[in-house]
C-alpha cells in the first residue's frame, strides 16, 4: 500500500477512535495520546497514565508525551521514590520522549525544540527553578522525576536507554533532518548522559499504522518441567516450572520485566526485606536439591488455559495474583550477568482458569495473599464498596465505566470521557464532598493508603458503604464535566493545558461551594446533597467565569512567587471565598 494509501486508512482510523472515545479533546490532542500509545504498545498503559505523560500546552519545550520506565514499571513522581530505594542493581530505565504532529510533513524545527529541552533535561547542573520561566508545570515535573531516578540510581550504574520518537503522518525524513537526528544522539550518548543508548526513531504514517495493526500479546507460552497435571481433568492445573523458563516467561524481549502479568497481585514489590533477602539466599544456595521445597510458588489466573500436549501451557491474559516477591527475586537474580543462564530447579505453580472478573476471582486473590500481611491499600479495588459502585455506575443513563482493573473498559472500546478510575473518583469527592482540592490534586494517594490509626479515617471518609452510590456517580459526572469545561472556547488561550490540568479540583471546589452557598466551614462534608440533581442544576458560566477567574490567579501566584505552591494558592482563594458565604451552621450539616 502506498504512504498515501496508508495516510487515508490511518485517518479513518484515528478520526473513528476519536469520535467514539475522545470526542471532548481536541483531534490534535488526541493524536498526542493516539502516538503515545501506539509507541508504547507493550507497556499498555492506561489512559490516566497516558494523559500523565502529555504536557501538553505552551511551554511543553516540544514535548508530547514523556514516560519513565524502570525495569519496565511506569513511574511518575509520586511513586519515583519509593520505588528506586526497593532496588539494589541490576537496573534498567527507560526514557521515551515524544513529540507527535497531526501533519503530513516533517519540520526542522521539531528536532531543534528536542536539542535544546534535552540539554535542559539531562544537564543536572541546571537548577530546576531556573527553568520554571521557560517550561510548564507539567515539564518541570517529568524533569524532576527522570533527575530523581537518574541521580539517585546512578550507583547501581544502571543501563539506560533514551528514545526519542517523532511521530507524523509523513514520509521518511531527508538527509538535513537525519543529521541533525544523530547529532542530537551524539550530544545525549557523549555528553549528557556518558554510556547511555540513544535512539532516535521517526515514524510516519506505514509505521504509525503498522504499529496500530500489531495487536498487545494476550497469549502467552509457559514451559514447564514436566507435564502439568489437572485435577479432575479440568482446564486449571499444578505444575513445576524450571526458574530460568520461568524468567523467560516474565520478561519481555528487551528483557524487562512484564509489568501486566502482576496488575491483579494485591502487593507492589515489598524491597529488600526479611522475606525478600530469604528468597533471595534461597536463589543463591544450591545446596537445597530444588527451590520449590523452599519457596509457596506463584498462583496465576488465566481466562483460557491448554495443554497442546508436551511440556507446554497456553495461557490466555495470564496474571500473576500471587508471587510478585517471588517473581522479582527471580527476575533479579537471572537479569544479574554473572549469574549462570540455566538453573534447572523448579519453581510451583498454579494456574486456575477463572473467564470473568466476578467474586471467584477476588476471593482467590484474597486467599491467595492471606498468608502474610498485605498492606490494605493494595486490596482496596477488592473492596465491595468498589464493586458496588461499579455495577451501579454501568447501571445509569448515561452509563459511566469505574476502571477497578486496569485497562478493563478500555479494552472493551468504552469512551475515555465515560470512564473513571478509583483514583479520579477519589480526587473528585476530595474536591466536591470533603472540600480539599489541594488534597485531590497532590496527595489523593493519601486517602488510599492504610492509615496509622486503626479506624482508617481518611480512606473511609471518601469510600465508605454507607454513603449513597448517586453521590460517587454525581462526583464522577462533575469531575468528567469540569474536565471538558476547560477545553470550551470560551477559557482563555493564555492557559495552557498544564495550568488547567493544575487548577481543575480548585474549581470543583469553588463551584460546588458558590451552587451551594456554603462555607468549607462545615460541621460535616454534604455527602447526602451532592447528587446528579445538583451537578445538573449548575450553571456553564458558573464553570467558565470560576475557571477564568481561578486560572488567573494561578498564572499571577506563580509569577509573584516563582512557582506553584498548592496550600497557599488554596488558603488565598478560599479565604477570599468565604468572606461572601455563609459562616459556621448551615443547612447543609
Amino acid at each position: 500500500m502506498a504512504v498515501g494509501n496508508h495516510r487515508i486508512v490511518l485517518e479513518n482510523i484515528i478520526n473513528n477512535l476519536y469520535e467514539q472515545r475522545a470526542s471532548h479533546l481536541h483531534l490534535h490532542q488526541y493524536f498526542e495520546l493516539f502516538v503515545a500509545e501506539q509507541v508504547l504498545k507493550e507497556y499498555e498503559l492506561t489512559d490516566e497514565q497516558l494523559e500523565e505523560g502529555n504536557p501538553g500546552g505552551s511551554g511543553d519545550g516540544g514535548i508530547d508525551g514523556a514516560h519513565l520506565f524502570i525495569n519496565g514499571t511506569w513511574v511518575n513522581h509520586e511513586n519515583v521514590e519509593f520505588f528506586i530505594k526497593q532496588l539494589r542493581k541490576n537496573v534498567k530505565l527507560d526514557f521515551h520522549v515524544i513529540q507527535a504532529k497531526y501533519k503530513n510533513q516533517l519540520e526542522h524545527d521539531v528536532i531543534n525544540k528536542f536539542s535544546s529541552t534535552v540539554e535542559d533535561l539531562f544537564d543536572l547542573s541546571k537548577d530546576i527553578t531556573d527553568l520554571e520561566q521557560f517550561y510548564n508545570s507539567d515539564v518541570i515535573r517529568i524533569i524532576e522525576t527522570f533527575r530523581t531516578a537518574y541521580s539517585k540510581l546512578s550507583h547501581t550504574f544502571p543501563e539506560i536507554t533514551v528514545v526519542f520518537s517523532y511521530v507524523t503522518k509523513g514520509n521518511e525524513p531527508n538527509e538535513s533532518l537525519k543529521y541533525k537526528a544523530v547529532r542530537l544522539r551524539e550530544k545525549v550518548q557523549d555528553d549528557l548522559i556518558p554510556g547511555c543508548s540513544c535512539i532516535f526513531q521517526f515514524i510516519g504514517a506505514i509505521a504509525l499504522f503498522d504499529l496500530y495493526r500489531r495487536p498487545p500479546q494476550k497469549t502467552f507460552n509457559l514451559s514447564t518441567a514436566e507435564s502439568p497435571i489437572s485435577p479432575d481433568n479440568s482446564n486449571s492445573f499444578i505444575t513445576l516450572i524450571r526458574l530460568d523458563e520461568y524468567f523467560k516467561f516474565i520478561v519481555d524481549d528487551s528483557g524487562n520485566l512484564r509489568s501486566r502479568l502482576f496488575e491483579a497481585n494485591v502487593r507492589d514489590w515489598q524491597g529488600e526485606n526479611k522475606v525478600n533477602s530469604q528468597i533471595q539466599q534461597s536463589l543463591e544456595d544450591k545446596s537445597v536439591k530444588e527451590f520449590w521445597w523452599l519457596n509457596n510458588g506463584v498462583t496465576i489466573l488465566a481466562a483460557k488455559a491448554s495443554h497442546p500436549g508436551g511440556k507446554t501451557l497456553e495461557l490466555e491474559n495470564p496474571e500473576i495474583v500471587n508471587g510478585l516477591q517471588t517473581s522479582r527475586a527471580i527476575y533479579n537474580h537471572f537479569s544479574d550477568p554473572t549469574r549462570a543462564p540455566t538453573d534447572e530447579r523448579k519453581l510451583l505453580a498454579r494456574i486456575i482458569v477463572v473467564p470473568d472478573e466476578r467474586e471467584t476471582r477476588e476471593k482467590i486473590i484474597k486467599a491467595t495473599n492471606s498468608q502474610t500481611t498485605v498492606p490494605d491499600e493494595a486490596l482496596r479495588s477488592l473492596d465491595n464498596v468498589h464493586r458496588t459502585i461499579e455495577a451501579y455506575f454501568a447501571s445509569q443513563e448515561p452509563p459511566l465505566y469505574y476502571d477497578r482493573r486496569r485497562n478493563f473498559y478500555k479494552n472493551q472500546g468504552k469512551p475515555s470521557s465515560n470512564i473513571i478510575s478509583i483514583k479520579k473518583l477519589a480526587q473528585s469527592v476530595i474536591a466536591a464532598v470533603l472540600f480539599q482540592p489541594d488534597d485531590a490534586r497532590g496527595r489523593p494517594l493519601d486517602y488510599l493508603r492504610k492509615s496509622d490509626n486503626e479506624n482508617d479515617e481518611k480512606y473511609l471518609s471518601i469510600f465508605n458503604g454507607e454513603y449513597p452510590h448517586e453521590m460517587y456517580y454525581a462526583c464522577a459526572q462533575f469531575y468528567l464535566r469540569i474536565e471538558k469545561s476547560l477545553k470550551h472556547k470560551e477559557i482563555g488561550e493564555q492557559f495552557d493545558v498544564s495550568t488547567r490540568r493544575k487548577v481543575k479540583f480548585y474549581i470543583m471546589t469553588y463551584v460546588i461551594l458558590r451552587h451551594l452557598n456554603v462555607s468549607r466551614i462545615l460541621k460535616s462534608p454534604p455527602i447526602h446533597l451532592i447528587d446528579r440533581n445538583v451537578v445538573a442544576a449548575i450553571d456553564d458560566s458558573l464553570i467558565i467565569s470560576t475557571a477564568n477567574r481561578i486560572l488567573d490567579r494561578e498564572i499571577k501566584m506563580r509569577q509573584g512567587l516563582g512557582r506553584f505552591f498548592g496550600k497557599r494558592f488554596e488558603k488565598s482563594l478560599f479565604d477570599e471565598l468565604d468572606t461572601i458565604l455563609p459562616q459556621g451552621n448551615s443547612t447543609v450539616d
